[in-house]
């Protein structure tokens, strides 16, 4: 008898192994913590939806500085148009995103804003400009940093300008703002405006012409 009570004992102070795995293992979630997880899986979900919609609308619709999000991101992936852009050559960068088609999709965007395809145009061309600094041929850069038209005068300032120092009537130009100054031969300086209106385009080719001759007049001469 005492050696059965003792076997007892020794059985009941060992741990029954499939009572220690019911205890450690984790009980099943309930319903409503099931609910809960779900809940929040959802809001997760719905944030990041939102975030991805928002994300799109302002790459479609949005501007950075005045430029379309979808132009920006167009630039930065074109490596011609970074290295014209951050070495400052406003000519050549104008020319690649004219390549690129960028000008067109910069007034495909603000075109619903205007009726008026000219406003339209020199708006894009004020953008472009305040971001590279290139000047759109058409346009000079008037008072306050801002593009104008240019006049008829100004459109013929390359050619008066070659012939002007053709005649020997100017020795030297500079622009201040979108203003042309020259320099007379005898030292002077007087607008542009000014001076083509006393010597005009037709005015300057007739002295040239004039000028040509007195030199085969006396290129005879000194052949006697």
């Amino acid at each position: 008898m005492v050696w059965s009570k003792q076997k007892k004992i020794h059985k009941s102070s060992s741990p029954d192994p499939s009572l220690s795995h019911r205890t450690n293992s984790p009980s099943p979630p309930s319903q409503k913590q099931s609910s809960h997880i779900a809940r929040k899986a959802a809001v997760r979900l719905g944030a990041i939806a939102m975030i991805v919609a928002a994300a799109t609308l302002f790459i479609q619709r949005g501007t950075i500085q005045g430029v379309p999000t979808s132009v920006v991101l167009k630039f930065l992936a074109d490596e011609p148009a970074r290295d014209a852009y951050f070495s400052g050559q406003s000519r050549l960068l104008h020319d690649r995103l004219q390549e690129m088609s960028i000008e067109e999709e910069v007034k495909a965007f603000y075109r619903p804003q205007f009726e008026d395809e000219a406003e339209l145009d020199w708006y894009v061309h004020q953008i472009f400009y305040e971001r590279s600094g290139y000047v759109g041929k058409a346009y000079k850069v008037g008072p306050n940093q801002r593009l104008t038209l240019k006049t008829l005068k100004d459109r013929q300032y390359p050619q008066w300008i070659e012939l002007a120092r053709k005649s020997g009537l100017v020795v030297d130009q500079q622009q201040d703002d979108a203003q042309y100054y020259v320099q007379t031969a005898q030292g002077s300086w007087i607008t542009y405006e000014e001076m083509s209106d006393l010597y005009p385009l037709p005015e300057l080719r007739q002295m040239i012409r004039r000028q040509k001759k007195a030199r085969k007049q006396q290129l005879k001469k000194s052949r006697r």
